[in-house]
């Protein structure tokens, strides 16, 4: 009997220290969690971004509001990087807006903002493909297709060359042998 006592309390200890352990890691994860809420309740308190994708969304917030636009499409691009399905479409539909925004606002340069809304429909296109449900994307994206139209007759500048039969060159098959 006496070794089964000995056994159980040897046991008990066992149990007592890996809840500690347990205990001590869950509080942890709490300091981390509360360190990454109070960032995300004001970002522009620490240069220090938390490695969390939530953090690095508000800090791309943040950035928007701030005007600094390469800075917050940068912080969209972190936060994709482990984001829930949720938080990733918002993701490419807010970078999609910076995208757009940008565009317009360099409308009189030369086909300057071509680049930047192609780069705003397929942010568009990727938020869509991850929630449907994303109206204002579908909106944004009908938009940004009436800036920059992708249907080669509604634009004069992508007219093809007319070819005659006469002018063009037939290719042959042929086969090879291989070893």
């Amino acid at each position: 009997m006496n070794k089964k006592l000995m056994f159980l309390q040897w046991g008990l200890v066992l149990l007592a220290a890996l809840s500690l352990v347990w205990l001590l890691a869950g509080m942890v994860k709490l300091l981390q969690f509360q360190s990454v809420n109070s960032f995300i309740a004001d970002p522009t308190v620490t240069e220090q971004t938390p490695d969390y994708p939530q953090a690095w969304y508000a800090r791309a917030i943040a950035e928007a509001t701030a005007g600094d636009i390469n800075a917050a499409r940068e912080a969209y691009t972190t936060s994709m990087l482990n984001a829930e399905p949720a938080m990733l479409a918002s993701s490419y539909f807010n970078r999609g807006n910076l995208n757009f925004r940008e565009a317009i606002g360099s409308i009189s340069d030369h086909g300057g903002h071509i680049s930047l809304v192609e780069l705003a429909k397929q942010d568009y296109r990727m938020a869509l493909r991850l929630n449907p449900d994303l109206w204002d994307a579908r909106h944004n994206l009908e938009l940004a297709l009436r800036l920059v139209p992708e249907d080669p007759t509604l634009d004069g500048f992508f007219e093809k060359d007319f070819i005659s039969e006469q002018l063009s060159i037939e290719s042959k098959a042929f086969k090879v042998e291989l070893p």
